[in-house]
């Protein structure tokens, strides 16, 4: 495919001048013949020159190489082309396909290069970094020569690249959630452990540590005493995330999926600080994803991360609240697969759906509930968030144009309140606050 070399309407033209005039040279002037052979070897050679470069082009190997980041970022994506023959490879025009959900900040599409013998070639592209899992690539070339007589037909070059961008955790969320819950006293265990609440004294013993000495004791009675605080009360936290077509519509950055990452990102930071146990089932259009299992520390927040990145951001035309309704079966089953037996507080984030997806998921809840778990469905009410930063004027036209939206959001929500699901319609910026006060609550009901 790459060797196939096609003549442009100007070597056409020239090989029919040439003919004119080695014909021309026979009948009239034999200096003509010289000018026809001159123009007929020419356009052979070059010829043979694109023959060798197309060989070439369609031997080139492709390199991906970029940096990991977190949205938000620049995302410097670069593609070497290797060139492991002697003759060089071009002149090479490529056009590049990468997925429409990307912002292209410097680079571009389309370029003309030639990649020298024994050498390489690096196109840079910068994008705009958002969460999940994207395509770039591959490269699509047509091989010239320098007077557009010779192309060949148009052929893919490498591979495509899969790039991935985890969410950013807020740290002003995870520090005002530290604040938040340090006001508000944790769950309360009545065992000594690792806490904030005052529990007992008792003797010292080696290998304390010398912050914990009572100090007041020693001084008035004489007696080397540490404070012991009371165990914090560890929980089982389930994240589900919708990442299907639905969730994917909305500005760039501030799709709810987007808004839902960095939430969840943050709470599991707080929450894996503390020790409890995290798990993170995402479903979308192309079926479900989980973590392990139930986690803790930095495994359960680097797992998150993971999978919250390896979410294929894609919305594809077509889908409908049937198939969404359809992969909740599947969630419901990778569910089980995950959760201790119960007691386990779920989290599900979703955005509105039709009524077909409402009884799919209100079946659902009801059977993760009737198992011992408490549920609740989230529904990030994503265009409130969105007009902050944006100008009187430009602030009312966003709000007038997405009422409709707000209404569905805030109708669904009703909805599902009236048949007893416990739901939470409610901008991205006050659901991590609200989720961890849940959690403590539940701890707390749960012990008592």
């Amino acid at each position: 495919m790459g060797t196939s070399v096609l003549a442009t309407h100007r070597a056409r033209t020239l090989l029919i001048l040439s003919a004119v005039a080695i014909t021309g040279g026979v009948f009239y002037d034999y200096r003509m013949v010289y000018t026809g052979l001159a123009i007929f070897f020419t356009t052979l050679a070059l010829r043979g020159l694109i023959t060798l470069s197309s060989i070439a082009a369609s031997r080139l190997q492709v390199e991906w190489v970029y940096k990991p980041c977190v949205e938000g970022e620049r995302l410097v994506v670069e593609a070497v082309f290797r060139n492991k023959l002697p003759f060089p490879a071009g002149l090479l025009e490529a056009s590049i396909n990468y997925t429409p959900h990307l912002r292209l900040l410097e680079g571009s599409r389309a370029g003309v290069f030639t990649v020298p013998g024994r050498g390489e070639v690096r196109y840079r592209l910068v994008f705009k970094a958002r969460t999940g899992r994207h395509k770039i690539g591959p490269f699509k070339i047509i091989v010239r020569d320098l007077f557009g007589l010779f192309r060949t037909p148009e052929f893919m070059v490498g591979s495509a690249c899969e790039v991935r961008v985890k969410p950013r955790a807020s740290e002003t969320v995870v520090r005002r959630l530290f604040a938040y819950t340090r006001t508000l006293g944790l769950t309360r265990t009545r065992e000594p452990g690792v806490g904030v609440e005052f529990y007992d004294v008792r003797e010292y013993e080696p290998g304390d540590e010398l912050r914990k000495i009572d100090w007041k004791k020693l001084a008035s009675k004489n007696i080397l005493a540490v404070k012991e605080m009371e165990r914090e009360a560890f929980q089982n936290i389930i994240f589900v995330v919708d990442g299907t077509s639905t969730a994917m519509k909305g500005p760039y950055g501030g799709t709810p999926f987007e808004h839902v990452a960095r939430v969840v990102s943050s709470i599991t930071r707080f929450l894996s600080s503390r020790g409890d146990s995290v798990g993170l089932v995402v479903y979308s259009d192309r079926g479900v994803m989980s973590t392990s299992g139930l986690l803790k520390g930095r495994r359960a927040y680097a797992e998150v991360l993971s999978l919250l990145s390896n979410t294929e951001f894609a919305v594809r035309e077509g889908s409908s609240d049937y198939e969404r309704a359809g992969v909740l079966d599947m969630v419901f089953k990778r569910i089980l697969e995950i959760m201790p037996r119960e007691r386990n507080a779920v989290f599900w984030f979703t955005t509105s759906g039709a009524q077909i997806y409402a009884s799919s998921l209100i079946n659902v809840v009801n059977k993760i509930s009737q198992l011992g778990n408490t549920v609740y469905v989230v529904i990030p009410v994503t265009v409130a968030y969105e007009v902050v930063g944006l100008e009187k004027t430009a602030r009312a036209i966003f709000r007038l144009k997405t009422f409709e939206q707000v209404r569905r959001e805030l109708e669904f929500a009703r909805s599902l309140k009236k048949l007893g699901v416990k739901t939470l319609a409610i901008g991205p910026e006050h659901i991590p606050q609200v989720v961890v006060n849940i959690i403590e609550t539940l701890a707390a009901s749960w012990k008592g």
